[in-house]
């Protein structure tokens, strides 16, 4: 077992909610996604009898993100997948980590959100035609969209789609979308629609200003 990588004095990219996610140090096209202190605490307040009683829960939601990883690639191949592409797990002094797939700009920048694209007034037809398919996506595949939002979803412009790259599986409590399609279905079509009323509140502030 190899030295664990060290990201304590590394600058995290970004941080959400219960992760943070840091440029792999050793190679820029991979991300690494830990689960930080505050957002595991916030998880405990919020669910004490559920997270108390799990097995793991300080890393439920790298179980349930790797459950969605396994049901898409039942059906279909990372390159043709629309949430981004899990490597693998490897051990920080942080934590057990997540590594995943960066996605780029063709400069070499890492993409830009939906909503980078609508606040810089760069949202374009292709953008348009890519989140149509996307949401049609979401509205019929089996995967658990536990959150849908500008920020967790990013323009790939090698592939001209969208991707997904936070907010997959389902909440630490039991739910039904794990057991019916159908159900689940009616949940991703709610958040589909709900994000589309976001995107077009966006691209209505924007173009005024």
């Amino acid at each position: 077992m190899g030295k664990p990588i060290s990201l304590t004095h590394e600058t995290p990219f970004a941080v959400g909610d219960h992760k943070a996610v840091y440029i792999h140090p050793n190679d820029s096209s991979l991300l690494i996604k830990v689960v930080h202190e505050a957002g595991l605490e916030a998880l405990k307040a919020k669910y004490p009898w559920s997270m108390r009683f799990r097995r793991l829960p300080n890393y439920w939601e790298f179980l349930h993100e790797m459950v969605e990883h396994l049901a898409v690639r039942e059906l279909m191949s990372p390159a043709e997948s629309y949430i981004e592409n899990v490597i693998g797990l490897v051990d920080t002094d942080l934590g057990v980590g997540m590594i995943v797939e960066a996605i780029r700009s063709p400069t070499g920048e890492v993409a830009p959100t939906l909503r980078n694209l609508i606040q810089g007034n760069t949202f374009k037809q292709k953008h348009e035609d890519a989140l149509n398919e996307i949401l049609d996506w979401i509205v019929n595949t089996n995967v658990i969209i536990r959150e849908l939002t500008t920020t967790n979803m990013v323009w790939n412009d090698t592939t001209q789609r969208f991707v997904i790259i936070d907010g997959i599986g389902s909440k630490p409590l039991l739910t039904l979308r794990s057991f019916s399609k159908r159900y689940n279905k009616r949940s991703n079509f709610k958040k589909s629609q709900k994000l589309k009323m976001w995107v077009q509140e966006g691209l209505s502030k924007h173009a005024s200003q």
